[in-house]
């Protein structure tokens, strides 16, 4: 019974939280766009708010980088859920600097800071917690069902989005988010107190990369992709089609389409097939950022959206499985450190890979190209598969 609940705890809270980022993720680019837009003189605007965007990105994944210390003592000290219930403070934080910037650059300088606090407060106590109360047996069937909540909950989210910021501006939008976030900290704490056996150093992590190269590039490649997703595609595809309700629908569409496969993806992970998932995961991934270059139509758009949806969920559940099942056979914390560590190092490299190609005034689907060499890094892992 403990199990169970716990569960249902974890289910909930990661479905309030992928709510409440389906808002701030999908939106904030745009906002944060369009701030610079406003605020800017002289020509070249686009690139010059792009970029700005891209430095924005980068700050806030230094800090999620330098803040994982922090998670790790906090989990040690206090537990898992209790760091993730931690995690409302800098958020609020981050939340209330982005509503402030459209009036006051500076807060547009500080809202980084704490939005990488907070990613790394949850995402570090949200996996140590789900590894404790979740069967080893379970673990891609019961990721599966996280994820499929998560995306149900998050098919409304991108077009509701849009309404709110056509009602209401992103600062309706933005309180929606703090909102969500609020219900997510506070279901967790129905979950059991789980800590982490033993206390990790941050630089001891750093010798695990040597001597698991395959993996550690997997989660480099997943983490650039996936941070070029959150921040230049949002902005490509607001300029593509111009029109935040149409933007909403096609993301909302993509999702409804990525549903209908996730829970089946996880039950095949459990049987041992994750080395074919991930393979044609990372294969089928980067072709279709290859044809984000060339698709303009809305409804193209739109298969193109779902199917990639497919595609992450069948490279983010092998890995984060074979992630919960390193976890179990050494230490949590350097299982957890080795994941998040790898995957914000290569948001980092992408993000400033990104900055480059648009400085030298190439186009801005030029990142779409770093993305697609990140998509395929996954097939690194087949080996630890089986």
């Amino acid at each position: 019974m403990r199990i169970k609940s716990s569960f249902s705890a974890i289910v909930l809270t990661a479905a309030f939280r992928k709510m409440a980022f389906g808002f701030l993720g999908l939106f904030s680019p745009i906002y944060i766009f369009q701030i610079i837009i406003d605020n800017a003189n002289g020509g070249n605007t686009l690139k010059f708010a792009a970029l700005g965007v891209l430095f924005y990105m980068l700050a806030f994944y230094l800090v999620k980088l330098f803040t994982f210390p922090l998670a790790e003592n906090l989990s040690y000290k206090l537990g898992f859920k209790n760091v993730i219930a931690l995690y409302i403070f800098p958020l609020l934080l981050y939340v209330s600097c982005l509503v402030l910037a459209k009036d006051n650059l500076l807060f547009l300088f500080l809202a980084p800071l704490f939005g990488g606090m907070q990613a790394a407060l949850f995402w570090f106590g949200y996996h140590g917690l789900f590894i404790k109360c979740v069967n080893e047996h379970s673990f891609g069937s019961r990721e599966g069902i996280c994820n499929g909540i998560s995306i149900l909950a998050l098919i409304i989210t991108p077009i509701l989005g849009s309404i709110l910021v056509l009602a209401w501006g992103f600062r309706g939008l933005f309180f929606t988010a703090a909102i969500l976030s609020l219900i997510s900290a506070l279901i967790i704490l129905f979950s059991p107190q789980e800590k982490p056996y033993r206390d990790v150093r941050f630089l001891k992590v750093f010798s695990l990369f040597k001597s698991n190269l395959r993996p550690f590039g997997a989660y480099l490649g997943y983490g650039g992709e996936s941070s070029i997703y959150g921040a230049v595609w949002p902005i490509f595809l607001i300029l593509v089609l111009g029109n935040i309700l149409e933007y909403g629908g096609i993301i909302s569409a993509g999702i409804l389409l990525a549903f209908l496969v996730t829970l089946a993806i996880g039950k095949w992970v459990d049987k041992a097939k994750g080395k074919r998932i991930i393979t044609i995961g990372a294969l089928a991934g980067g072709f279709f950022w290859l044809l984000r270059i060339v698709v303009r139509l809305p409804l193209f758009i739109v298969g193109v959206e779902g199917f990639y949806r497919i595609t992450e969920q069948m490279l983010s559940i092998p890995m984060d499985v074979e992630s919960y099942k390193k976890a179990l056979r050494g230490w949590v914390s350097h299982a957890l450190y080795f994941r998040e560590i790898s995957l914000t190092l290569g948001a980092i490299l992408a993000i400033s890979g990104s900055i480059i190609l648009i400085a030298l005034n190439l186009p801005l689907w030029s990142p779409f190209f770093l993305a697609f060499l990140g998509n395929l890094a996954p097939i690194l892992m087949r080996k630890e598969l089986g």
